[in-house]
Protein backbone atom coordinates (compact mmCIF):
# COMPACT_ATOMS: atom_id res chain seq x y z
CA UNK A 1 0.00 0.00 0.00
CA UNK A 2 1.16 3.48 -0.63
CA UNK A 3 2.66 5.53 2.21
CA UNK A 4 -0.03 8.17 1.06
CA UNK A 5 -2.60 5.92 1.88
CA UNK A 6 -1.52 5.27 5.25
CA UNK A 7 -0.97 8.95 6.36
CA UNK A 8 -4.41 9.89 5.51
CA UNK A 9 -5.88 6.22 6.87
CA UNK A 10 -4.09 6.83 10.23
CA UNK A 11 -4.85 10.46 10.40
CA UNK A 12 -8.50 9.63 9.99
CA UNK A 13 -8.32 7.06 12.47
CA UNK A 14 -6.27 9.74 15.19
CA UNK A 15 -9.89 11.80 14.42
CA UNK A 16 -12.03 8.97 14.96
CA UNK A 17 -10.47 7.75 18.12
CA UNK A 18 -9.80 11.88 19.31
CA UNK A 19 -6.03 10.66 20.05
CA UNK A 20 -2.66 10.27 18.22
CA UNK A 21 -2.35 7.31 15.91
CA UNK A 22 0.99 6.75 14.13
CA UNK A 23 2.00 4.27 12.33
CA UNK A 24 4.31 2.17 14.27
CA UNK A 25 1.03 1.78 16.71
CA UNK A 26 -0.70 0.01 14.23
CA UNK A 27 -0.41 -4.57 13.15
CA UNK A 28 -1.30 -4.18 9.33
CA UNK A 29 -2.65 -7.14 7.49
CA UNK A 30 -3.91 -7.76 3.86
CA UNK A 31 -6.62 -9.88 4.37
CA UNK A 32 -8.26 -9.54 0.66
CA UNK A 33 -5.49 -9.31 -2.22
CA UNK A 34 -6.02 -6.54 -4.69
CA UNK A 35 -8.18 -6.71 -7.39
CA UNK A 36 -9.13 -5.00 -10.56
CA UNK A 37 -6.64 -3.35 -13.15
CA UNK A 38 -3.05 -0.91 -12.71
CA UNK A 39 -5.04 2.33 -11.36
CA UNK A 40 -8.13 0.78 -10.47
CA UNK A 41 -7.16 -1.74 -7.70
CA UNK A 42 -9.14 -2.67 -4.58
CA UNK A 43 -8.22 -4.23 -1.64
CA UNK A 44 -9.07 -4.67 1.67
CA UNK A 45 -6.72 -4.53 5.22
CA UNK A 46 -7.36 -5.57 8.48
CA UNK A 47 -5.51 -2.88 11.33
CA UNK A 48 -4.94 -3.77 14.65
CA UNK A 49 -4.07 -0.92 17.55
CA UNK A 50 -1.38 -2.19 19.21
CA UNK A 51 -2.28 -1.42 22.65
CA UNK A 52 -5.28 -3.85 22.86
CA UNK A 53 -7.17 -1.04 21.50
CA UNK A 54 -10.14 -1.75 18.40
CA UNK A 55 -9.25 -3.12 15.35
CA UNK A 56 -10.97 -1.87 11.95
CA UNK A 57 -11.38 -3.19 8.43
CA UNK A 58 -9.77 -0.91 5.86
CA UNK A 59 -11.28 -0.97 2.32
CA UNK A 60 -9.04 0.69 -0.10
CA UNK A 61 -9.45 1.61 -3.84
CA UNK A 62 -7.87 3.03 -6.97
CA UNK A 63 -9.89 5.44 -9.06
CA UNK A 64 -7.56 5.98 -12.17
CA UNK A 65 -5.24 8.85 -12.51
CA UNK A 66 -8.31 10.94 -10.26
CA UNK A 67 -7.74 9.63 -6.85
CA UNK A 68 -8.28 7.05 -4.78
CA UNK A 69 -10.42 6.32 -1.31
CA UNK A 70 -10.75 4.16 1.61
CA UNK A 71 -13.31 3.02 4.59
CA UNK A 72 -12.77 2.36 7.87
CA UNK A 73 -15.18 -0.44 9.58
CA UNK A 74 -14.75 -0.33 12.96
CA UNK A 75 -14.24 -4.67 14.74
CA UNK A 76 -15.88 -4.95 18.05
CA UNK A 77 -14.50 -8.27 18.52
CA UNK A 78 -12.08 -11.53 17.22
CA UNK A 79 -13.25 -14.81 17.14
CA UNK A 80 -9.60 -15.67 16.96
CA UNK A 81 -6.91 -15.57 19.44
CA UNK A 82 -4.02 -12.87 18.27
CA UNK A 83 -1.51 -13.68 19.64
CA UNK A 84 0.79 -17.60 20.87
CA UNK A 85 2.25 -18.59 23.46
CA UNK A 86 5.75 -19.51 21.67
CA UNK A 87 6.86 -19.80 18.32
CA UNK A 88 5.39 -22.93 16.85
CA UNK A 89 3.02 -23.65 19.51
CA UNK A 90 -0.52 -22.61 17.36
CA UNK A 91 -3.42 -22.44 19.55
CA UNK A 92 -5.56 -22.42 16.43
CA UNK A 93 -4.05 -26.12 15.28
CA UNK A 94 -6.33 -28.84 16.33
CA UNK A 95 -5.31 -32.44 18.18
CA UNK A 96 -4.65 -34.60 15.26
CA UNK A 97 -4.50 -31.75 12.42
CA UNK A 98 -1.88 -32.13 10.08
Amino acid sequence: MGYLFVGAATSTLSAMLSRPVAESDVLMFVIQKPVGSTGWLAWREMWILKDDGPSFIMTFSEDGASGAFFEISQRQSFDFPLTWSAPGDNPLRRKGAS
